[in-house]
């Protein structure tokens, strides 16, 4: 299946930096950062710009698909007037057909971050790409010459496209197995349906002979999550919702992309840039680049195919429909990785959080607290022009008497800290499950107990059929012969 496999004995060396030379490539720093996070939806670019507008703050976009050119409704990017407000950076520089990868936004990102610095300004970073705002903030993705990480490996050999192309064209269940084979450690990390992560690992391992598992742990040390946190004098605001009400917002989100002429704008970049693609050899590939859009994939049939105008309506009410799906599966994973990876990670400054489920109280449960935050979190000294702890806009009387709110405590987070330990519920369908946790919750569901109770009935039922006909045959063996 996977052509020039004779040619893949090369194999791309690699050492993992010590932390002189890791700090050598990015020194720490003391200049105050301040990062805004939250799900899909919850309102922190909103926040982002506020504060921006009124701490001499400049917003630097962590967003994996934002930094594309075209696509604006569809990213969800922020319009003119917003950016014309309150400058940001790394929206909307590349061509869509251009590949990007986490390395070049690291780099880009950092610099900058340096550039807001020395210009006495506040760097605002704020996007929903968790690994982008990762590779910002921590030592462990920090690359040089000396170093490889899994983008650069991607990236040597003319041969990638080549294999790319091979692996698009194989089943999910045959990149597993193929994983499985080459890579048992990562696989028994990964779900079997998570076809862009096995795929991703699959290549990586075929391109340079490196394992991806053995990669991610040379990345990240002995800590769990990589390294040290590069900014000493960092505050996170974690914009919160209750799940209900953002579940509706992001489907109203969707609507109102619909209304501002979200059919247009794919159809049109379809057209553009996606088309031809689509036309070559092998099934549409939505797992890179500005493709990984959400609206993409899900608008597929009604973009591509020849359809009457019966279908037609079916197939764009099911791609609204697979749009919001999509939309809010993102917008879980996003609240899960802030849980898990910016909370509960070793090495981390405070979390604080702000609910925005009230939009009317906006300003007294979101904005006001932020201020006030802030102020005391921060250590302002002389390095943003015109802010420090005692100008106006800290001292104003919203803010001063503003809800008091305390960081997120590490123990009140709820993720599965369990041992991966990977299973698979034949009763269930099949189902995988990668750690202790999420098959004792499995255990104990609904779903399991009726399927445990099922095939205990069919057993039973089995098992019965099977006595009587023992009894049967003994009967039949106990009457005389006939004959």
């Amino acid at each position: 299946m996977i052509r020039s496999l004779s040619n893949l004995r090369w194999v791309t060396f690699y050492r993992h930096l010590s932390s002189s030379d890791a700090m050598a490539s990015y020194q720490f720093n003391d200049k105050p950062v301040l990062v805004v996070v939250g799900a899909t939806g919850a309102g922190k670019s909103k926040l982002a710009l506020e504060l921006g507008q009124v701490l001499n703050g400049e917003i630097v976009s962590a967003d994996s698909m934002q930094v594309y050119k075209g696509l604006d409704i569809v990213t969800n990017k922020v319009t003119k007037e917003e950016q014309e407000s309150c400058p940001h950076h790394l929206i909307g520089f590349l061509s869509p057909l251009q590949e990007y990868t986490v390395v070049d936004f690291q780099k880009q990102a950092r610099d900058v971050i340096n550039d807001i610095h020395s210009r006495s300004k506040l760097p605002i970073v704020c996007g929903g790409t968790s690994y982008y705002i990762e590779s910002i903030l921590w030592e462990y993705l920090t690359s040089n010459a000396s170093t490889t990480d899994d983008e650069s490996l991607l990236k040597s050999k003319p041969e990638a496209n080549n294999i790319r192309q091979d692996l698009e064209a194989m089943s999910s269940s045959e990149l597993y197995e193929m994983l499985e084979k080459n890579d048992p450690v990562r696989a028994s990390r990964l779900h079997p349906c998570d076809r862009r992560k096995v795929m991703r690992s699959v290549e990586i391992f075929l391109q340079s002979g490196v394992k991806h598992s053995d990669l991610l742990l040379s990345q990240a040390g002995e800590r769990r999550y990589g390294g040290p946190l590069l900014f000493r004098n960092i505050c996170f605001l974690w914009v919160q919702c209750d799940e209900n009400v953002l579940h509706e917002r992001v489907n109203k989100r969707v609507d109102k992309m619909l209304a501002a002429g979200l059919l247009t704008e794919l159809q049109d970049f379809h057209k553009e840039y996606n088309k031809n693609r689509l036309n070559k050899d092998g099934p549409p590939e939505y797992e890179h680049g500005i493709f990984q859009s959400i609206g993409f994939k899900e608008f597929h049939k009604y973009l591509t195919e020849d359809l009457s105008t019966d279908d037609k309506e079916k197939y764009l009410n099911d791609s609204i429909e697979k749009m919001k799906v999509s939309t809010w599966q993102y917008a879980k994973y996003q609240m899960k990785w802030l849980r898990k990876r910016l909370v509960n990670r070793e090495d981390t400054a405070n979390v604080y959080p702000v609910d925005s489920t009230n939009p009317s109280d906006w300003n007294e449960v979101v904005y006001y607290p932020s201020l006030k935050i802030l102020r005391d979190a921060i250590e302002w000294d002389t390095f943003v022009d015109g802010i420090t702890a005692e100008s106006p806009i800290f001292r104003e009387n919203l803010v001063e008497n503003a809800k008091d709110i305390e960081p997120i405590p590490k123990t009140s987070d709820k993720f599965d800290n369990t041992p991966r330990n990977k299973r698979t519920c034949n009763l269930c369908g099949g189902k995988v499950f990668l750690t202790d946790g999420e098959w004792d919750v499995h255990k104990k569901s609904r779903r399991h107990k009726r399927s445990t109770a099922s095939r205990k009935r069919q057993l039973t039922n089995t098992c019965n059929i099977l006595s009587n006909y023992e009894d049967t045959l003994k009967k039949q063996a106990k009457m005389p012969d006939d004959t």
